[in-house]
């Protein structure tokens, strides 16, 4: 817990500098500003920033700070939350323009370097202060009056000013410089600026609308060799990552659990991360999810790092309360045919939640494992327990925990795409196998950081286990 809290104020900070850092992007090159901002008003905007985003915290998570209809909290949530993820998102837009502008202008002075002395020697300066290239030399016996010298050095210095606005603004200031249907420096970069905040407002919009759409049902056919003794297939229904509380409300848990009581099947499993904080009503909950139809196998749950955060004992109470069942390093075998269901559940490490791998209730876990032979299904919330898994002679497990990273960039080169999950975890969403055992990441439900999802839909996976030698 007090590592994610020190996660959550290095990551408050860096956020802070990014909407700070975006400011003076749209400053240098929409408005054009002639001048820096001084210290006394950068530290007076600093302090804004944290006063707003401080609030915007505030009224986003904390109801009793600012009493306000579940609807309204959520739209707060979702506002203050998207305009945070845009800030980052045009922080690194802006910062690539500074890096190609950067490296546009060493080119420009290593060009200029090459200019050779006497090449530099035959331009002179004409009376509008650009350069020219300069007739024979011209040799006098009069003496250089003073008023001459003047003139020469009003003319060198406006050819230096002039050079310097060429360099900064690329306007043409010669008529040797102007060349048709091409635009300076500064209205290119002020189109690329405008172009970058409408693009970066249209993935805002995007990724609201994906991220609220109906979860997409995933249905698999699982075939495998210890489920030959079933009469019938047995469908698993697989849901994670609600995160109740933060950017999905009481209304939202509604209609997914109308929705996931609409779907077939023999067992529904929740992979953890039911509720989100510690100012979660998770309590409000309980009559909802007590709707949830009961299933001939049974209704599962495992917790994940965020039950430890909203309160591992009323998270327990709850889910208890609602009918489900809660496997915490422990089994539940089910008979079906002359086939035996051993599903297994595991509770989050907690410690090290964004690349940790270790697992330590695993080993205790699989000293009791049972010793009938069956079909081995682990529920575990976080994906990485999977090289363990395999070990261990697991058969499937079913994972969660990464959201499938929200954003998934197209890639030609990999099926799957480029998850931003990938950053931090091998294992980002669908299917993936270390030696004999397999393992499902669904992409969640729920949203976290930031209400976004882009190429990532909310899904809801059903698994159809039979009998067979080939898996999915």
């Amino acid at each position: 817990m007090n590592s994610f809290l020190v996660f959550l104020w290095i990551l408050s900070c860096a956020l802070i500098l990014c909407q700070w850092f975006v400011l003076l992007s749209v400053r240098r090159y929409l408005l054009a500003a002639p001048t820096e901002i001084g210290r006394r008003h950068a530290y007076s905007l600093l302090i804004l920033l944290g006063v707003i985003n401080v609030g915007g915290v505030f009224l986003s998570m904390d109801s009793r700070w600012l009493p306000m209809a579940p609807f309204y909290k959520k739209v707060a949530a979702v506002s203050f939350f998207s305009y945070l993820g845009f800030a980052l998102v045009m922080a690194l837009y802006f910062g690539l323009m500074r890096l190609v502008e950067a490296t546009r202008d060493l080119f420009q002075r290593t060009d200029r370097s090459s200019v050779s002395v006497a090449q530099v020697g035959r331009l002179a300066v004409d009376e509008r202060g650009c350069l020219a290239r300069a007739s024979a030399p011209q040799y006098s016996s009069n003496p250089v009056s003073h008023e001459e010298n003047d003139l020469r050095t009003h003319a060198k210095e406006g050819a230096e000013r002039t050079q310097r606005n060429r360099d900064s603004e690329g306007t043409p200031t010669c008529a040797g410089d102007i060349t048709h249907g091409v635009l300076g420096r500064r209205t290119v970069l002020k189109i690329a600026a405008a172009g970058g905040l409408l693009a970066g407002t249209a993935m805002l919009g995007e990724g609201i609308v994906e991220a609220y759409q109906e979860p997409v049902t995933e249905e698999w056919d699982f075939e495998h060799p210890m489920l030959g003794g079933l009469t019938r297939p047995l469908t698993i229904v697989h849901a994670t990552d609600f995160h109740f509380g933060m950017f999905l409300d009481a209304d939202d848990l509604a209609h997914l659990v109308e929705r996931l009581n609409r779907i077939e099947g023999d067992a529904l499993v929740l992979t953890g991360d039911i509720y989100h904080s510690p100012l979660t009503p998770i309590e409000k909950s309980v009559p909802i999810l007590q709707r949830l139809r009961q299933r001939r196998v049974g209704n599962f749950a495992v917790l994940g790092n965020h039950e430890f955060y909203a309160g591992v004992a009323r998270s327990l109470a709850a889910l208890e309360e609602s009918q489900i069942k809660v496997l915490r390093n422990e089994w539940y075998t089910y008979a079906e045919g002359r086939t035996l269901l051993h599903i297994g559940g595991i509770d989050d490490p907690v410690k090290n939640w964004l690349t940790g791998a270790s697992f330590p209730k695993f080993a205790y876990l699989m000293k009791i494992v049972p010793r009938e032979p069956g079909f081995r299904l682990l529920l575990s919330h976080r994906p990485t327990i999977l090289p363990e898994a395999s070990k261990a002679q697991i058969d499937l497990v079913l994972s969660g925990h990464t959201h499938g990273g929200q954003i998934i960039l197209p890639s030609f080169s990999r099926r799957r795409g480029v998850s931003v999950a990938r950053l931090i975890s091998p294992f980002t969403h669908g299917w993936y196998r270390v030696g004999n055992a397999r393992m499902y990441l669904n992409r969640g439900v729920g949203l976290t950081f930031v209400p976004w999802r882009i190429n990532c839909p909310p899904e809801i996976a059903v698994f159809r286990l039979q009998n067979g030698n080939t898996v999915a």
